[in-house]
């Protein structure tokens, strides 16, 4: 918008040059100096500009940062919900799916790993850049990495506790097939 504007003032400026040669010594001083306040002018509202366009871009940065996080937390709620449940599994080879199902969420984890690096650097350059947000953003960026630590912690609670069912439950297995074999020779 700005370069259409700066192409009619430049126009302006050069129509103004080709007038001064026909003007008198006051008068041309006159107009140069009026010439010499509206350039002076423009670069001061091109400044302007320049300056609200980094601190808008810089907001937005902001604003995307923000809504990032959020998106994570909430997946990661999710995430964390659907780990926390301890279904029942009555023999080996259901838990055993389980455990397998529980490795996807694993997998689904780590290819997250991406996000929450590209949000720490995104946090830290917004720290470098803008440190009137900085309490904030330093806040977003360390209950980011709490909460992957946490969901970490907690996948590995469940792997646990997964494998330690499929364990028992094979125990339980074999020891009934040993009983049934034991039966059978009696």
């Amino acid at each position: 918008e700005l370069s259409g504007v700066e192409q009619q003032l430049q126009e302006l400026v050069d129509a103004a040059d080709g007038v001064l040669h026909r003007c008198t010594m006051q008068q041309s001083a006159a107009l140069q100096a009026q010439q010499q306040a509206v350039v002076e002018n423009w670069e001061s509202l091109r400044s302007k500009v320049e300056q609200r366009r980094e601190l808008l871009e810089q907001a937005c940065k902001i604003q995307q940062f923000l809504a990032l996080v959020r998106d994570y937390f909430s997946w990661s709620a999710g995430l964390t919900r659907e780990m926390k449940l301890e279904e029942t599994t009555r023999d080996s080879s259901s838990t055993d799916l389980k455990l397998n199902q529980h490795q996807q969420i694993r997998a689904e984890i780590d290819a997250r790993e991406e996000v929450v690096g590209h949000l720490v650097n995104l946090g830290h350059e917004i720290l470098h850049v803008e440190p009137s947000n900085s309490r904030e953003v330093q806040d977003k960026v360390d209950s980011l990495l709490k909460e992957r630590s946490d969901l970490y912690r907690q996948w590995e609670r469940k792997r646990g506790w997964l494998e330690k069912m499929y364990l028992e439950q094979v125990f339980f297995r074999d020891a009934a097939h040993m009983e049934k074999i034991m039966n059978g020779q009696e």
